[in-house]
């Protein structure tokens, strides 16, 4: 005998609900290792959106967020790591590829090492500092090494200043009082 269409869909769901409560435990156990996966992933979807709508004027990633709560977090060396792989990413992903990369990448791994060593500020200020500085730092190698690209970099600069600050301020200490 046949069982009921309302039988079944009733396993279905508790199925669903079992699965979304475990999905939700997990998640709160490891909500640290969430955030950081989540704003990866963010990240990644970003780079791949900048790439093929060719917005790379827009000075858009989530990388100098993903690095300096990576490195708050967990300490100079994953947040050196973190900036790393999410820059490398980024730079290849949005097609950003030139002589450039070789002080870019350093300076967002600065970035990530610089908030695990000053990870008692307050995640705001933080962020917000460490992205001036990370713009002043590679801004300053783009006009001493490739001064006709300083032009062409400084809408991308202002507007990742302006972002940045952004979303140091709305979204970060919110994620930071998540993460716990």
């Amino acid at each position: 005998m046949k069982k009921s269409p309302k039988k079944l869909s009733l396993k279905i769901n508790k199925r669903i609900i079992i699965s979304v409560g475990i999905v939700l435990l997990l998640l709160l156990l490891f909500k640290k290792i969430t955030v950081i996966a989540l704003l990866a992933v963010s990240s990644f979807i970003i780079s791949y959106i900048i790439n093929n709508l060719q917005i790379k004027t827009i000075g858009l990633e989530l990388v100098t967020l993903s690095a300096v709560i990576t490195g708050k977090v967990y300490g100079p060396f994953m947040g050196f790591l973190v900036a790393l792989i999410l820059i490398t990413f980024h730079l290849v992903m949005s097609g950003y590829i030139g002589m450039y990369i070789i002080w870019v990448i350093p300076s967002y791994c600065l970035v990530g090492i610089m908030s695990g060593i000053f990870n008692t500020y307050n995640i705001s200020f933080l962020g917000s500092v460490l992205t001036v500085v990370l713009n002043i730092i590679y801004l300053s190698f783009t006009f001493i090494f490739s001064p006709g690209r300083l032009v062409k970099l400084l809408p991308y600069s202002i507007s990742n200043v302006i972002i940045n600050i952004l979303l140091f301020s709305t979204i970060a200490q919110p994620l930071m009082s998540f993460i716990g």
